[in-house]
């Protein structure tokens, strides 16, 4: 039992941990057993010199690929995380964000937002995340559930994100987004804050019709304020 506990533990309590480089954490699941089991094995093999066969090793390559590590407050797989951009650079920024580096050069270094960091942008005054470009729908969410100034770099967003950011209050800059569906103009239009959409290049009458009543600042290009415009004074002659 002491050596499996060893194995287990080695990444998570080992000197490593002492290091400035973070580390990633890996979750004690009947996965994770299993990677303890046949390494063990395989490290038995090896010692005494036993022939190891193919089947084993495939078992410990399978056993490996569904370990589970804790990637800022997220469990993932290693095929999972390898999907985020700069991940050892990310990381970097997460553990200085966390002890209060919440200085707008340090935030804008991000690419990929953390669910533990989005916990903690909550309460930062003004965030700026002009370099992420992806927000699961889980930190999307925690992020809009602040007030005040807030910048994604998001280039694309579907009916469902509209709906979450839709819930934000405050100054909101979505400038890198080129185009809207109707669905998504109908959501934004419920924004309460001021809205700056300016890489916007063009907007159906069926989407533009829902900002003529917008209460707060909306900032697009001139011809798509020229179009609102227009869309409500004849809303208005009706």
């Amino acid at each position: 039992m002491p050596e499996r506990e060893q194995l287990t533990q080695k990444d998570i309590q080992g000197p490593e941990k002492e290091t400035s480089e973070p580390g990633l954490e890996i979750a004690r699941t009947p996965e994770s057993e299993t990677v303890v089991d046949l390494a063990n094995e395989l490290h038995e093999a090896i010692q005494n010199d036993s022939p190891i066969t193919y089947g084993k090793v495939e078992d410990f390559r399978e056993a490996l690929d569904q370990l589970k590590f804790n990637i800022g407050g997220e469990m993932m797989t290693a095929e999972e995380a390898r999907k985020i951009p700069d991940l050892k650079l990310n990381m970097e920024i997460w553990k200085r964000i966390k002890v209060g580096d919440y200085s707008t050069s340090t935030i804008t270094q991000m690419t990929y937002v953390s669910l533990e960091v989005a916990d903690i942008l909550k309460n930062v005054g003004t965030v700026r995340l002009l370099n992420v470009k992806y927000f699961p729908s889980s930190i999307l969410r925690k992020l809009c559930e602040r007030k005040g100034y807030l910048t994604l770099g998001i280039e694309e967003i579907s009916d469902q994100d509209a709906e979450i950011i839709s819930n934000h209050q405050g100054e909101l800059f979505l400038d890198n987004i080129t185009r809207l569906s109707v669905k998504q103009a109908e959501f934004l239009s419920q924004h309460r804050g001021q809205l700056s959409l300016a890489g916007l290049e063009s907007l159906p009458d069926q989407a533009a019709i829902y900002f003529i009543d917008f209460k707060h600042f909306l900032n697009v290009q001139s011809r798509i304020t020229t179009q609102i415009g227009r869309l409500r004074k004849r809303s208005r002659k009706k």
